[in-house]
């Protein structure tokens, strides 16, 4: 599903992020609400008049068999590691036990979505069967969770003029191990 919104011109609270009717500070007010099905993913151009504009992909994240949570993400080919995700996001993913894939591609219960390395003391999670590098979101943009370029370009993500304006290759209607 995509959307075109269009954002207010001005703001009460500049820092506040405007994404669109329904969203508040790049978030839908149903983002961390587990559910037994995954959402229909979104792709949605938030165009704001003379300020900047963004690109949010809505998506639910399988953090165990059965179980999603869907979450909402700025495109963001300005942010140099792969995923950001906001405090509200970590603990949320924390909660669950998560799935890795074997080189077989079977798939198994993990201890954790999101795991630590110790030799790179670096958080990362498996998504499509691949490591990912994880950090906090940066104070100044919580709550706001965002895939940076690398990550971007890992997904295959391709820019059209037209609906749904993003998307990727081969299709992603949901973020997994």
């Amino acid at each position: 599903m995509a959307f075109l919104m269009e954002a207010p011109e001005e703001t009460s609270n500049e820092q506040m992020m405007i994404c669109g009717e329904d969203y508040i500070n790049c978030a839908h007010p149903t983002d961390m609400i587990e559910s037994a099905s995954p959402i229909e993913p979104e792709y949605i151009y938030n165009h704001r008049h003379g300020r900047h504009n963004r690109l949010l992909w809505r998506v639910s994240w399988r953090v165990e068999e059965g179980k999603y949570v869907p979450m909402t993400f700025v495109i963001d080919t300005g942010a140099p590691k792969m995923l950001y995700l906001s405090k509200k996001a970590m603990d949320v993913l924390e909660s669950y036990k998560g799935q890795e894939v074997d080189a077989e591609g079977n798939a198994r219960v993990s201890d954790k979505v999101i795991k630590w390395d110790e030799d790179l003391c670096q958080q990362w999670v498996t998504l499509y069967g691949r490591k990912c590098a994880v950090e906090r979101t940066p104070s100044c943009h919580e709550p706001a969770n965002i895939i940076g370029l690398k990550l971007i370009m890992r997904l295959g993500m391709s820019v059209s003029d037209s609906q749904p304006f993003f998307s990727f290759q081969p299709p992603r209607s949901m973020l997994h191990a």
